[in-house]
C-alpha cells in the first residue's frame, strides 16, 4: 500500500496510449503479488495460441509456468479475462461488453468443460467485476480504483488466492500427468483430449462429449 499517496496510485499514467497503463500494472503485480502459482499477463500486442482467430487480450491471469516456449500464452490456460480501455465512459458501454463476451466465448471454446468465467473491466480507473456463464453475464456495480484501493487491491488478489472451483475450473475431471479422466462408481474412465461435440457460443446447454476409455481405478 505504500505505492498509494494522496488519492491516487502512485505512478498511475496519465498518458493516451495504453502501454503506460499495462507497465504501471506489472509494477502493481510484482509488488503486490510476486512469488505465487498464478500470475497476470498483458497480451495488447500480442495474440493469443490455440484458436483459429487471432485475438489480443489485454490482461488474464493464468499458471505462472503455463507460458509457451516463445513466450506466448494459449487460451486453454486463461483463467481469468481482463480488458482495459482510456476512456471512463466506456463503462458499460456496449462496445466494452461485446469485447469482454468475446474473450469469455475464446475461453469456453477452448476450455469445453468450463462452468463459469470469471473476469473485469477496468475504464480509465473505474473497475467493475463480472462473471460469464451460460446463462449470460452478471457485473458487480463499478468502483474507482484510486477512491477503493483496498477493494482494488482485493478484486486482483481475490482472483489470483482463489481455488479452481471458484474459478469456474471443472472439478469433475481429473489429471494424471498428460491423462485426463473421471471416476464413475469405482470406474476409471480416460479421456481423448479433444471433445467429440461441444458448443462454442456463451449462451447455451454446455453440453460437451468426450470419447473415453473405461479402467478400472485402484
Amino acid at each position: 500500500m505504500a505505492q498509494y499517496a494522496t488519492g491516487r496510485w502512485r505512478g498511475w499514467p496519465e498518458s493516451s496510449v495504453q502501454s503506460p497503463f499495462f507497465e504501471w500494472f506489472t509494477k502493481f503485480r510484482d509488488i503486490f503479488l510476486s512469488g505465487l502459482r498464478r500470475r497476470y499477463y498483458t497480451s495488447a500486442n500480442k495474440v493469443l495460441r490455440g484458436l483459429e482467430a487471432n485475438r489480443k487480450l489485454d490482461i488474464f491471469l493464468t499458471l505462472t509456468d503455463a507460458a509457451l516456449p516463445e513466450g506466448e500464452h494459449n487460451w486453454s490456460n486463461v483463467l481469468v479475462i481482463g480488458d482495459h480501455t482510456l476512456n471512463s465512459d466506456g463503462d458499460r458501454s456496449t462496445k466494452t461488453l461485446v469485447q469482454v463476451a468475446c474473450y469469455a466465448r475464446e475461453v469456453f471454446g477452448s476450455q469445453p468443460e468450463r462452468r463459469f468465467m470469471p473476469g473485469f473491466t477496468i475504464c480509465r480507473s473505474v473497475m467493475r467485476l463480472c462473471v460469464f456463464d451460460r446463462s449470460g453475464p452478471y457485473n458487480s456495480e463499478k468502483f474507482d480504483i484510486h477512491k477503493e484501493l483496498e477493494r482494488f487491491v482485493k478484486a486482483i488478489a481475490g482472483y489470483v488466492l482463489m481455488i479452481n472451483a471458484e474459478l469456474g475450473l471443472n472439478t469433475f475431471i481429473k489429471h494424471d500427468g498428460n491423462c485426463r479422466y473421471i471416476v464413475a462408481c469405482g470406474v476409471r474412465i480416460s479421456l481423448e483430449d479433444q471433445p467429440i461435440a461441444l458448443q462454442k457460443v456463451i449462451v447455451c446447454r454446455g453440453t460437451t462429449c468426450y470419447r473415453g476409455i473405461t479402467k478400472f481405478a485402484n
